[in-house]
């Protein structure tokens, strides 16, 4: 399992393993970041497959 600036060469379909970062949030910012995070932390988890 590689990091976000590891092997990022999924692509749509493609199986992960469990704990593989989805994506990576930059921001230049510390409230910048802080309101990505409060925002994500007010989604839905959908869970897809098995």
């Amino acid at each position: 399992m590689e990091g976000p600036r590891g092997d990022t060469s999924r692509k749509i379909g493609d199986a992960i393993e469990e704990g593989y970062p989805l994506f990576t949030i930059f921001a230049e910012r510390g409230n910048n970041l802080q309101r990505a995070l409060d925002r994500l932390e007010g989604l839905r988890v959908v869970g897809v497959g098995d």
